[in-house]
Formats: structure tokens, sequence, C-alpha cells
């Protein structure tokens, strides 16, 4: 049987996180079944969360591309905070990549290059997003990672999870020193406190090494030797790893990951 919340029958679970929970669901007013994020109930009061929340559904519902998961319904019910945005069906990144590694090795270079070409594209809308009076937003994703961006099944890259995401206009002001976003994907200029759009373009460079590669590029047991490798680590060209990969793609990802931001892809 169903959980019924509001308007939405609610199926299986597809992920929970430290502040909300997320389920497929249905609903008469929706022709399509969506993705429903709930803010877990005793979150409700803290207002810097909750002010979060609300940025990112503002946010979302700007974003009007292919290549990003779009809002349909944001709202309060019986306490709880949710939104209602597109279900994609088919694996993340980090999904992907893993079964791959498993069992027929490395994600092909064309379909890494297909893949990035498609995040740009998306992150292109999202960094040159203006508002009504044609002033820029500001937007940087902050959390690029595997395991935010989906794979569809018709072939349609999707960039999901704007939670984190920096505006100009966001109503929540991050505390000073902390660090939004996987360690293993935060560019460097970003630990002392430097943020803009060349750090999403980073932490693609690094989402492109890894599926070239099948290799972690900054993993490490301790946050802090993530955090050191970041900051100094020699990163030699994926086709040391993968003798496949052409020069030209080398120089396409070690550019993005140029741990001076004024020398990566502006």
């Amino acid at each position: 049987m169903a959980e019924r919340f509001g308007s939405y029958e609610i199926y299986e679970e597809l992920g929970v996180g430290g502040i909300a929970t997320v389920h497929l669901a249905r609903s008469r007013q929706i022709s399509n079944p969506v993705a429903l994020k709930r803010l877990h109930r005793h979150l409700a009061t803290n207002r810097q969360l909750v002010g979060s929340f609300v940025d990112e559904t503002r946010l979302a519902r700007q974003l009007r591309h292919p290549g990003i998961a779009r809002v349909y319904e944001f709202g309060k019910l019986r306490g709880t905070y949710f939104i209602a945005f597109e279900f994609v069906p088919g694996p993340t990144l980090l999904q992907l990549n893993d079964h791959c590694r498993e069992y027929v090795g490395r994600i092909p270079n064309m379909v890494v290059l297909e893949i990035a070409y498609q995040l740009c594209d998306a992150l292109d809308h999202a960094h040159t997003l203006r508002d009504e009076l044609g002033l820029s937003l500001g937007i940087v994703h902050r959390d690029v990672s595997p395991s935010n961006v989906i794979l569809s099944n018709t072939g349609q890259v999707k960039l999901i999870d704007f939670g984190l995401a920096k505006t100009k206009q966001s109503s929540v002001i991050s505390q000073a020193g902390v660090i939004k976003g996987k360690l293993n994907y935060v560019a460097p200029e970003y630990l002392s406190g430097k943020l803009d759009a060349r750090c999403d373009l980073w932490a693609l460079g690094v989402v492109m090494y890894e599926l070239l590669t099948g290799r972690r590029l900054f993993d490490a047991p301790e946050q802090g030797e993530i955090l050191d490798r970041v900051r100094t680590l020699p990163i030699p060209p994926p086709s040391q790893w993968n003798p496949d990969v052409p020069p030209n793609v080398d120089q396409i990802v070690l550019t993005a990951l140029a741990r001076d931001p004024n020398q990566r892809w502006q």
C-alpha cells in the first residue's frame, strides 16, 4: 500500500541524506513520476536549513534546460517541507562508473566526452543565467560530482541537486570557513574562500579524469589528506593511466584542473 502525502502516492526510496529523503512518487496533477524530496521533520525549525531548501527551489525553478532536472512543485504539508522534481530513470555516473569498472572496464572515451559536453552545456546555462532585469544570478552549483549526475535511459545527461548552489540572491549566508560539497571535487581556491563558476569547471575536470582513468584522483582515508592532495598532488595526464586517451583530451582535462583558476577554462 503506497503512502499518501497530499496529492502524492509515495513508492520506493531513492536516497536519504542528513537533511532530506527522496522517494519516487506519483501525483494525479503531474503526468510523469516525480522524485519527491522531503526535509526531515525535526529540521523544520532550523531557519538556516529551511532557507537553503527554499533557495534550492527558487533557483531550480529558474533553470530551464534539458540537462537540468526541472522542479514541478514546492510546499509545506503537515509540517514537512517538500520539493517535487523531475524523476530521471537511469544510473548516476557513480553507479555507472562502478558497474563498468567491475564488469567491463573503463567507460569508453567517446561516451565520457559526450557526458562532459552535455554537462558543460548545462553548467553554462546555470552560470550565465540572468534575472528579469538582466543581472547575472551568479549561480555556482558547488557539488558537481558523479553522484549528482544521472545518465537517463534516453542518453540525456541530467545535472541534479542544486541544494548547495550559491547565488548572488541567496537568502542564507554561508558560515565563514564552511566548505560545501564533496571534498574530492572541491577546487583548491575554494579552500581559501574564493568561489566562482570556475570551481564547477574544476569539479567537472575531476569527474572527467576519474571516468577516463577509472581511478579516484584525490581519494584518501582522512579528510585532511584529501585536502592536502587537492592543494598539492601532482596531476599526471589521464593518458598515464589510460593510453587510449589522446593528447588533446589530456589537454582539455588538465586545463580544467589548473590550480590557478585564471589558467582554467573561463
